[in-house]
């Protein structure tokens, strides 16, 4: 397990897992918002989760959240040398 937790890229998983993050709550929140003017036309009331891949598509920005948060977390530790017994590398 130190041995993965030394060799994975850490810094390019949180870059890729970012990115996505940033697009899956883009469209989430651009989708509710185009949803939302038009049922506004209509009288009618629009939500985050009113299709199944609205829904699909914000449980997607929240896991890729969570993966962005704990792959920065684990690039910061090996960073600082946590992981590391004989220092920086």
């Amino acid at each position: 397990m130190q041995k993965f937790i030394n060799k994975f890229p850490w810094g390019v998983a949180a870059g890729v897992t970012g990115i996505l993050c940033f697009y899956f709550m883009a469209a989430s929140f651009g989708i509710q918002f185009v949803f939302a003017q038009v049922n506004a036309q209509t009288g009618q009331v629009a939500t985050l989760f009113d299709t199944w891949w609205q829904t699909l598509l914000f449980v997607f920005a929240m896991i890729t959240a969570i993966l962005f948060v704990a792959s920065l977390v684990m690039f910061i530790l090996r960073k600082a040398s946590v992981f590391n017994k004989g220092g920086a590398k």
